[in-house]
């Protein structure tokens, strides 16, 4: 409870951050909200955007992790501040700057979700939505594209998964078929309702099983 608490706190001063990194760009003054941006890196997080911008994302997330546990917090608060700035860097045309802060992003919330804490979270499927969506013009690795259909499936956005796995069957992926055939057994098992729930109706599965079968012969 008390560590939730914690993720639940961090979670909090990061929407207040936020809400102020709005208003200094409603009012045209990104300078100060890059700046407001690094100082709540470092503040809440102990790292300033120079450093997390220079560090892979192995490295990012390695030291995040401290010792066996991830501290969530920080990876949430983190994920959020580096979208915000990707957001200013593509105002200014910066696109491939952007691109590896969304990247970033996009890595950091997927490594939360995956933590145990992520059953005690509130739904984040519209954040990471927002961030890939940013991606769609450049190329996501295969690594985020399949942890990404992992985290929407895990949330019952079985849809949204599926979406994700026929982006990875066009661009000809080497695991893509594997992928999907396994995703469509797991799809089978699941209710009508719980299909229904999750936007992919029993006969769109059974449609993508069979389109994905005809495509390895």
């Amino acid at each position: 409870m008390i560590h939730n608490d914690y993720i639940m706190r961090m979670i909090s001063q990061l929407a207040k951050v936020l809400a102020h990194v709005v208003q200094l760009r409603e009012r045209g003054r990104d300078d100060d909200a890059i700046r407001e941006i690094d100082q709540s890196m470092q503040k809440m997080c102990g790292l300033n955007s120079q450093l997390v911008n220079s560090l892979s994302e192995a490295s990012l997330i390695g030291a995040l992790r401290g010792g066996a546990s991830l501290d969530v917090g920080k990876c949430i608060v983190l994920a959020g501040l580096l979208k915000e700035e990707a957001d200013i860097l593509l105002g200014r045309d910066r696109e491939d700057d952007a691109a590896d802060r969304y990247l970033k992003s996009l890595a950091l919330y997927l490594e939360a979700m995956h933590d145990d804490a992520r059953l005690n979270l509130p739904s984040y499927v519209d954040r990471v939505d927002e961030v890939a969506g940013k991606l769609g013009e450049f190329i996501i690795p295969v690594a985020h594209r399949k942890r990404l259909m992992s985290y929407y499936e895990l949330s019952g956005e079985y849809g949204a998964a599926e979406d994700v796995l026929f982006e990875m069957l066009d661009d000809e992926e080497a695991e893509a078929p594997r992928i999907a055939e396994e995703f469509y057994a797991r799809m089978l098992e699941l209710t009508d309702e719980e299909l229904d729930a999750g936007e992919l109706p029993r006969d769109e599965v059974l449609e993508g099983l069979e389109r994905m079968r005809r495509s390895v012969q």
